[in-house]
């Protein structure tokens, strides 16, 4: 994960829990609530009052606890470190695990809005436009590393970037040759060209960044469609963190170079044939297009290169 970019902060072990007697004790707790019953022999949690279908098995009839009374014990045991919001990403093979769980966050008193399940629907990898074959019980799967190492000295910002530009909710299709594609084609490359493009410009024309007065420009459909977008980056940002959802920084950074690349494309928009004024205004437009594609990428973890190989 280190090769990815990804920091855990606390790693936990399951292990600690029943070393500490936590399974035990949440167990306890919940009988003298009234949340936990006996039948034939099981110990049963009331789960159909928060929702669930039927009432869920906590204790076997032979003593030994299920995965749910582990993960209650967990989920207790993390609510008392401090966590005022506790968020689980799953797969998509344990929706049905989520109103089980719910409820018996509830039973311990956590309000049902601070806890939230995202589900993940399932990555498959693609070459030469055929899924590459992955069994976990045969034991044949990709990990985070082999991505990486595939993808080769860009793999940690193309990894990344891949990942990120789908919502979770929606199975992603990794296109490995894309993500090999060092063109525009592919996306991260389409974005990190248009920041070193700026780059280029700025090299190419001087420090253009002075407070003398810019001329006034006309507002040809190429600036009004880059400064529209500009201006948007604030709330596109606000609207994606507050709904959780990343993919909609990748959306927006895509629609974002491609109104710059038309700006750059366009005549009357070349810094180096204007005059000063208008150089000036030119300039400050393609400033604060940088910023955005500079902000932008490091929100998602992927780097901004003032130069690269192909960027014409």
């Amino acid at each position: 994960m280190d090769a990815f970019g990804v920091e855990f902060d606390c790693y936990f072990s399951e292990r600690t829990l029943h070393e500490a007697d936590k399974v035990l004790s949440v167990m306890k707790d919940l009988e003298k609530s009234g949340k936990i019953f006996q039948e034939d022999g099981k110990k049963v949690f009331r789960s159909t009052e928060y929702g669930d279908d039927k009432d869920r098995v906590v204790v076997r009839d032979d003593g030994r606890p299920t995965y749910l009374l582990a993960d209650i014990a967990y989920h207790k045991d993390k609510i008392e470190r401090g966590y005022d919001k506790i968020y689980d990403i799953w797969g998509p093979d344990h929706h049905g695990y989520i109103s089980r769980l719910s409820g018996a966050v509830q039973s311990l008193g956590y309000k049902k809005e601070n806890f939230k399940v995202i589900i993940s629907q399932q990555v498959n990898l693609l070459e030469s436009g055929q899924k590459v074959k992955m069994s976990k019980r045969a034991g044949s799967f990709q990990t985070m590393s082999d991505l990486i190492g595939f993808l080769g000295k860009h793999g940690k910002d193309v990894g990344r970037y891949f990942f990120v530009m789908r919502s979770l909710d929606a199975p992603l299709d990794f296109d490995l040759d894309l993500a090999k594609d060092e063109s525009d084609k592919n996306p991260v490359f389409y974005l990190q060209y248009a920041h070193a493009r700026i780059c280029s410009i700025f090299k190419e024309v001087g420090d253009q960044t002075s407070k003398e007065a810019a001329a006034i420009l006309e507002m040809s459909e190429e600036r009004k469609r880059l400064l529209f977008w500009i201006a948007r980056f604030p709330e596109e940002i606000f609207d994606s963190a507050n709904a959780m959802e990343p993919h909609r920084v990748t959306n927006y950074l895509q629609s974002f170079a491609k109104a710059f690349t038309s700006f750059y494309l366009a005549k009357d928009n070349r810094l180096k044939d204007a005059s000063k004024e208008v150089r000036l205004g030119l300039a400050r437009i393609c400033l604060a297009a940088k910023n955005v594609l500079a902000e932008g990428l490091k929100l998602i973890g992927v780097s901004a290169p003032e130069r690269m190989e192909k960027e014409n």
